[in-house]
Parts: C-alpha cells; structure tokens; sequence
C-alpha cells in the first residue's frame, strides 16, 4: 500500500478525495453481489482414486490439463443451472463475472432485495457483496543483500529469469526504462492477454473494466494512461525492473534497479479512472472485488509464480468470508506465493487487514532504506575526521532570509546558556559574530532569538527544538520582518548532538548549510510509523516481514504530462511488498520446488534484527514481524518452520498454553540450540514464563523435529501486548520465530459508559446520569469516561484507554446527546486515535451501542475518514447504516421483528425537547450500506427506522460468522425516553450484547 504523492492506500484517499456514497438510484456497483457455489474450484478439484487413495496433487496447477478443464465444465453447468434459478427470481439479473479456478463462484448485478431469496436457492454456499478495494526505491537491493543472490546466479540480468511476477494494480507503462524488453525473450506460451501491451519483458497484459463504468479516452487497455496513477508502474519496477536504470529525480541521477530484475512481470491491471458520472466510481484509486478476483484467477491460469498485491480494504474483516482471502489462499494452494501489503493503519494496534492476515499470504511491513534522495542538510565539514553524525536535516523557518545555493563555510557558536531563555536579552557579539549561532528554543519568540544573533553579528541561526518531532518555526511581527539571515531548525536530538560537537571542538568547527538535493545517508531499519500493526483480528502474528518501505524511487509519479514515464519517491507498504516479491522471485529461481509456505518460511528464519523505532529503541513483532528480510541469507536457510510464528492470543493470569512447531532441516546437517526470549521492552521480569523443548537438537536436509513453545502468565503480570522470539542458535547465526499474547487487564466494570455529550465543553445538557440510573437499576458494575472534559492520554494519544484495557469491557456503550456535526471546536474530543481504539475492540468480538439523536454526525467529529465512504471508518464499517434525514420525532417506537427489541413499544418524550431525530437506512436501497448486509433495523416508527443493530450469526448452512462484534445505534438517547422504560430499553440492549 503507498503512501505520498497522492495515492495512499487505507490511509488517505487518493486523488479527488475520500469515497462518498453514489446518489440514491445510482447504486452500481452496490447491487454486485458474489454468489459462491457448493461444489470446489479447479485448484481443489478433486483427484482420481486410485486404489486406498487420491492421485497427488501437482505443486503447481496446471488449469490446461484434461482433469482441469473437465472439471471447469462441470463448475460452469452448475453455475448454468443456478443462474437459471437465479432469472426465475429475478429475469432482469446480469452476469458479469464467472469464477472457476480460485472461486467456484459468479459475479452477478441483482435487483434490490433479491440478493437474500439468492441465498435460499438449491446449491449457493454463501453469497456476499462486491467490495471497493484502495492502492494502498531508490534500489534497497543492497540493504536486503539481494545483491549476494545475483552473483550466485550470473549477474543482475540473470536474478530471477524464468520467474513470472504478476503485479495487480493500475497498469504497467511498458515503455518505460524499467521495462526495457532488450535481452529478454518470451517464454514458452506468451505472450498473453493484449499482445500489443506486452513486451519481452511484460508477458501478460489484461485489464479489468466494471461494465457500466468504462474507462477515459487513453486508458482503454493495460497500460496507465491520462489520468491515470503510476502506482503499478512504480510497484512493478521495485520487484523486477531492469537493473542500472538511471532516474532523474530533482536533477539527479541515481542509479536504480528491481530486486529481482532478470524476472518476468504480468500486468493485471484493476485501477483505472472510469467515465462513471458519480465522482468516486472514477477515481483511478478504488477497484472492486469482482475485477480483483478475476485478475487473480487469470494471474494463476496464466503461470504466475508470484502475485503481488499492493492493495487492501477499508475493512478488516475476518478471513472468511473475504473473497481476496479465499482467492489468494487458494493461489498459494495451487502454488503461487502471494505478497501482500500489511496496510497504512500504523501505528494503531490490530490494523491488519483480513487477506495479508493469513497464514497462506507474505504480509509486508515497511522500514527507512539506508539512503534518501533529500535535501536541506547541514553537513560537518571540520575539524576532520567528522563524527558520524554529519549529516543532520534541518527545516526552514517561515521568516530570514534564503539559504545560498552555493553554501559556504560556516564557523559555528553557541548561545549560553543553552536552554530556555537563550538569546531573549542581547547576545554578546564575541560569541557568534560570523558564524551560525545555536539557539535553543524556549523563553520568547522564535523571531525574537533570531533577531537578537543578528544583532549580535551572526551570519546565520539555527534553532534547537525541544522534542524530536520536525519544527517549521514561524514568525511574525517587526522582529521577523527585520530578519534577513538564514534560519533554520533541528530536532532536538540532532541539535544537541551538534551543540555536544561545537562545544567540545571550539572555534575549529564548521558547517555548510545544503539547500540542495543529495543522496544521503539515513539510519535504516527503522520502522515506518504508518505501517499497520498486528495481530490480526483472529489473534494470529503479523506482519510476517518488513521490507525498506519509506522514500522509495522508483518508475512512474514523475512530472506531467505523462507521470507514469518518470520517476518518483513514494512511501508505503505498497513499497515494501514488491521488494519481497522480488526476493521471493529470486529463491524461486533457485529453489523451484519450493512451496509457498517455505519461501514464506526461509524469508522469516533468516530475518535481519534489530528493527528500531525513530529513537533507536528495538520494536516488537507485532511491529516488524520476524524482521527486515535478507535475501542472501534466505536462499540457504537452516531449516524450515511450520509455523513461522506463533499467536496465542488473550491469556488469563495463571494460564498456560502450548504450541507446536515443527523444523525441517535445510540443506546441511546442523546442531542447534533454542532459547524463548522475551521481548524486553513488554516484559517485566515477573510477567510470564516461556519455555521451549528440546532445547538442543540435530538436524540434517529433511529431518525434522517437533518444537514445543510453553508461555504461562504468571500471577501478578501486567496487562500488556507481550510479544518475544523464540531464538534458535546454530552455525551461520540465529534465527528468530516470533511470538505474541496478551493479557488484558482484570476489571470488575462490565460496561464503558462513553460520555461524549458536549456538557462539559459545549454547554450542552448533560444526560449522562439517566445511563448511570439505568445502569445502577441493573445492578450492572461499570466505569464513566467524560470524553469531553478528559486530557488525551499519553499512552493512547486520545482519552481511551489502551486496547487491552478496553478489551475487559464487554459493552461500550456511547452517549452523544444533542451533539452533532460539525459544531464547535472543542478543547478535548473522541479522536481519531479513540475512533481506531473502538474499532481494534469491535474486531475483537466488542460490543458497541451508540445513542444520540444525531448519533450518526455526532461519531464523525475528529474522526479520520473512511477513504472509501467519506465517513467515519468505525461508523460505516461497524454500525452499517446511512443517515437517510433528520425528522420529527414520532411520540412512539417500535423493536423491529427479530430484533433485540421486539415485542416492546418505547415513548419517547417529543414536548418541545426532542425536535428531531435522525432516520436511518440500509441495504440493499442506500448502495453504500452494502458491505454490512447483515445490519437489520432495530425500531422503527411509520416505516421509518430509527435505530439500527448488526450481529453475524452462525447457520446450520454456514457455521462460520462474518464477524465476531455487536452493535446497536438509535437515533435518539435515553433522556428522551419515558423514565420508567429507560432501564428496560438498555437492559435489553446489553443483555443482547451479551450481558
């Protein structure tokens, strides 16, 4: 997933903005629905018997064998007779899509309220929506020792031949450099798809249009046209693009080359800027389930080796019923190793998304290459040698005059002292006149201290901040418009290692301040902030790895008019996947019996530790997975794991658990020595106890052994994320196999009453005390939080407590009064940070119910937006509902039938107190509802709903839910209750929540 110039995956929406919903009547693609058939795809088709047993299956799939194609035709007469079924129940249905090979599935637009009779017919298995879908280096090839590989196999115009690189994603811009076709030639079979897109070096090209959104003149085949991101050309060119490319970029030329860059790619493309009327349906950035899945089948049927995905959903759900995860875990079945991006939804906990989440997938984490294409820095020049720490980056003040394109030397000197207050009284000329003077922040105005050393003589200032968090200082007034030297700032770890330097070299020291673009130096393997982190929300262990991710140059995001033509720095885990593809690609090439799970494996084994974060401090694995891969280490791994890593999910104090892992000894005989170690920064030393036996043990090419890992939570440990590695020592090093668990924190409160009702910050009622009433007539313990009047955490960053706290709630429950959206600024707010916490909770099986008469509004308030929807992710994603208008309030509601409020009538008190009351909508008639088709109405009055729940429930047809959480939301609050049936509205609630 990318971040940067534009186009960010899960994190901020591309281009023209975020999603909003398509106007009612103009429901494409909310009408597309999935519908899977019972019998199994071609890559799960069953074998010919013979004898005691089935025939092997192939490692890899063949789907032009006689047995897969004979079995495709019985798959397509099944589909034949449902869709038969299917124009029975609605003649005017239209086939868009079959699946076969991944899927035994058909893609079909149902008219409104068809998709639920679909369901019932004879042979569906399941049925779900389409899904919109977001895009979510300067070479690395050195930091991930790819470059050992390509000497052991004949260069870098051999690394990875013969290995096919399917890139799904905006397109490939086959003129492009990177993908020069000289020396390459077509293998066998190709090329495939549109012949007039492919080159020796892209094989394949297909592109994948939505039927009633056509693509804008110039993007009608593979390749990215007007309008159109660079965001596949850029991913392609990290994985395989062709070595010793010269890219230009702010008018350097720097050397660039793929990981794998003798390998072959196949262009699938699924983003495109459509003709579509409605806004978002146009965005180059959000494709759609239907065309994924196709891309990915055709990826497989056309001898892909490796699928790179560079993309996700807005939601997470669980890996069933997530067709990507379907698909993608049968490709690793049929053979294909499939990367994934982890996601954008750093630094937030459990932000995994639902397909890099299985176990069958690579999810990629991102971390800082060792180099940058940048600019602004002041560089030590004297006394030599100069210390390590040479080169520190600095920004410009809004106010001084412009730093010299040809920097000169500059004698440096300190403002004493140095602390606050410095250079806010007049500064002696001795101690900086012609020199850059160092100040550090504090006491008066920037503009105050900068004026000052220019008073004092000083040819330049530099400002020392006092967090390590970049400062653009500003200024205004005649202080600022009397500056006319330079002025810059450094964070505070940078400026004190300078101040360190000059006070201990004296008046020999000097500098020059850059202005212009360099490569340099920056510390690698620090972990990207914005990457999503684990676990996952079934409690397995992710990331897997991560991969240099930040700054990444590459092709495409170059200037107009044809950006996919030249090069661009972008960052994301959309950078950090293809650059494992690529490694993938080259243990493929030398090892081609390998199955997906042993790539997966040997890249986890021989990760690089230690990954840091920006103050140096080492990260966890639910931060970095087993680590910053290795390529040369990888292609002669010690052993292979099964699993890689270990999730043991929420543990109690006291409790024990065990798991299994299982090595396979690698290509030469070796003793070895385990040891589990905690992670040290989660552990205290009286947290748990983690064992591992045996201890020591033998291996040789194809032995195995059975591992056993034993964690307990010890009595008296502290409720945390407690994350460690099972560390394996043997000849060329050790190897890491992460572990997590978690202990959340013991609580007698069973609910969080969330009180966000504006009372102590807006001067709006305060209606908190009719919850706690209700709530001490149920006898039922529980804990307030005062959104509104609460300082933000230094833990969480917002005014909920960590997850693992929150987790021992089993019900939140919301109260927003009369708030609504936007309103006022106010001092303290549930933001952003409190919006990721809640829905980490809901993906963990939490409860949520939300009241307020503008409940719907009222969430959005310091909300980060969903990218697809354009509203709150926690909203859209979890309550399912669309605000379809305010309205009178009716004197009476009714719980819906089925609902957890059926068979009982509620009076709401309309005297002048409860003008309106929001009304809400749902699926199939409000198409942005669509991705919740199990949101029912809660209660409703002449027709109209006014409050909502959602809940996914086992059948004796399908025993697996879609999710595990709860929610109810009513468009009014229980201050506008009668009093007497207050206590029994939430009682019902909770008790359905779980209670």
């Amino acid at each position: 997933m990318t971040r940067g110039l534009g186009l960010v995956l899960l994190l901020i929406a591309l281009g023209a903005g975020g999603w909003t919903a398509p106007p009612h009547g103009q429901g494409e693609p909310a009408e597309r629905w999935i519908i899977e058939l019972e019998s199994p795809p071609v890559v799960f088709a069953p074998r010919e018997i013979v004898g005691n047993g089935a025939l092997p299956r192939p490692r890899r799939l063949d789907v032009e064998t006689a047995e897969s194609m004979a079995w495709q035709a019985r798959l397509t007469a099944e589909q034949d007779r449902l869709l038969a079924r299917l124009r029975e129940v609605a003649p005017n249905v239209r086939l868009e899509r079959r699946y076969w090979v991944l899927l035994n599935a058909v893609g079909v637009v149902l008219p409104p309220g068809v998709a639920s009779r679909a369901a019932r017919l004879p042979g569906v298995r399941s049925i779900s929506p389409d899904e919109p879908l977001l895009a979510t280096s300067y070479p690395t090839i050195e930091q991930i020792r790819a470059e050992l590989v390509w000497a052991d196999v004949g260069g870098p115009s051999r690394a990875g031949a013969g290995i096919k690189i399917a890139i799904i994603d905006g397109g490939i811009a086959l003129d492009h450099p990177s993908f020069d076709p000289a020396g390459f030639q077509y293998p066998q079979g190709f090329p495939k798809g549109d012949p007039g897109a492919t080159n020796a070096k892209v094989i394949a090209a297909r592109a994948y249009f939505r039927p009633n959104h056509p693509p804008t003149a110039g993007n009608e085949g593979p390749q990215p046209g007007p309008g159109a991101e660079s965001h596949g050309t850029h991913v392609a060119a990290i994985a395989a693009g062709n070595a010793g490319v010269m890219a230009r970029i702010n008018g350097l030329d720097v050397p660039i080359s793929g990981v794998a860059p003798g390998a072959y790619l196949m262009n699938y493309r699924v983003f495109y800027p459509s003709t579509s009327p409605i806004p978002n349906f146009a965005n180059p950035g959000v494709t759609f389930l239907f065309e994924v899945l196709a891309a990915t089948e055709d990826a497989v049927a056309d001898g892909a080796d490796i699928i790179n995905a560079s993309f996700g959903s807005p939601q997470v759900t669980y890996r069933w019923p997530d067709r990507r995860t379907q698909a993608f875990e049968a490709a690793a079945a049929a053979g294909v190793v499939v990367v994934n991006s982890a996601g954008n939804g750093g630094p937030v906990a459990a932000t995994i998304g639902a397909t890099a989440g299985s176990p069958a997938v690579i999810a990629v984490g991102a971390v800082t290459p060792p180099r940058e294409v940048a600019r602004d820095f002041l560089k030590i020049v004297a006394p030599s040698p100069a210390p390590a720490e040479d080169w520190l980056r600095f920004s410009r003040a809004t106010f001084g005059g412009s730093i010299p394109e040809l920097p000169s030397e500059l004698g440096v000197g300190i403002v004493l002292p140095f602390g606050p207050g410095a250079a806010c009284e007049p500064i002696p000329e001795h101690t900086v006149v012609g020199r850059a003077a160092i100040v550090a922040r504090g006491g008066c105005p920037f503009a105050d201290k900068a004026k000052a050393a220019q008073d004092a003589g000083a040819a330049a200032v530099i400002l020392v901040s006092d967090s390590d968090e970049r400062l653009t200082p500003g200024g205004s007034g005649a202080s600022a418009d009397a500056v006319n030297i330079p002025v810059v700032a450094l964070t505070k770890t940078s400026g004190d290692r300078l101040a360190a330097w000059v006070q201990s070299v004296g008046s020999a020291g000097k500098i020059v301040l850059d202005p212009n673009w360099a490569v340099v130096p920056r510390t690698p393997d620090v972990i990207a902030e914005f990457g999503s982190r684990g676990p996952t929300n079934e409690d397995l262990l992710k990331p897997d790895v991560v991969a240099p991710g930040v700054d990444i140059l590459s092709a495409g995001y170059g200037p107009p008019p044809n950006p996919a033509a030249g090069f661009g720095i972008v960052s994301g885990t959309s950078q950090a996947a293809p650059q494992v593809a690529g490694a993938a690609a080259l243990l493929r090439q030398q090892y081609p019996e390998w199955t997906p799970g042993q790539v997966r494996s040997a890249l986890m084994v021989t990760a690089h530790q230690p990954v840091v974060d920006e103050r140096g401090r080492p990260v966890g694995p639910l931060a970095r997975g087993a680590g910053r891969i290795d390529v040369a280490r990888a292609s002669n791994p010690p052993f292979f794991a099964d699993p890689p890593s270990v999730g043991f999910g929420p543990m109690r104090p006291g409790e024990t658990r065990r798991a299994t892992i299982r090595l396979v000894g690698g290509r030469s005989r070796a003793a070895f020595q385990a040891e589990a170690v905690p992670f040290a920064p989660s552990f205290p030393a009286r947290g748990i106890a983690v064992t591992v036996q045996p201890e020591r043990f033998v291996l040789g090419p194809n032995e195995y052994v059975d591992l056993t890992l034993q964690l307990t939570i010890l009595p008296g440990a502290p409720p945390a994320d407690h994350e460690g590695d099972l560390l394996i020592r043997g000849p060329d090093g050790v190897s890491r196999l992460p572990f997590w668990s978690r202990l959340p924190s013991a609580r007698t409160a069973r609910v969080l009453l969330l009180d966000n009702d504006g009372s102590s910050d807006l001067g709006l009622p305060d209606v908190a005390d009719r919850y706690r009433e209700a709530l001490e007539a149920l006898s039922i313990p529980f804990e307030v939080i005062d959104a509104d009047a609460a300082p933000a955490r230094t833990d969480t960053g917002g005014v909920l407590p960590p997850l693992w706290v929150l987790q021992q709630f089993r019900t939140v429950v919301w109260l927003t009064g009369e708030r609504s959206s936007p309103g006022p600024p106010r001092r303290a707010r549930v933001n952003s940070r409190d919006h990721d916490l809640l829905a980490d909770y809901l993906h963990g099986g939490g409860r949520l119910i939300g009241f307020g008469r503008r409940f719907g509004e009222a969430i959005d308030v310091g909300a980060r937006r969903d990218p697809v929807y354009g509203r709150s992710r926690l909203y859209q994603a979890f309550f399912g509902a669309q605000v379809r208008r305010t309205a009178p309030a009716p004197e009476v509601v009714a719980g819906t039938p089925g609902s957890p409020l059926a068979g009982h009538v509620f009076r709401l008190l309309t005297s002048g107190e409860l003008p309106v009351v929001q009304v809400y909508s749902l699926a199939p008639e409000y198409p942005d509802d669509r991705s919740n088709p199990t949101a029912f109405p809660l209660v409703e009055a002449g027709g109209d709903p006014f409050g909502v729940y959602q809940a996914s429930e086992p059948t004796p047809a399908e025993p697996r839910r879609r999710f595990a959480f709860r929610t109810a939301l009513l468009g009014f609050g229980l201050e506008d209750v009668a009093p007497e049936e207050r206590t029994v509205l939430l009682g019902l609630l909770l008790a359905w929540a779980g209670e």
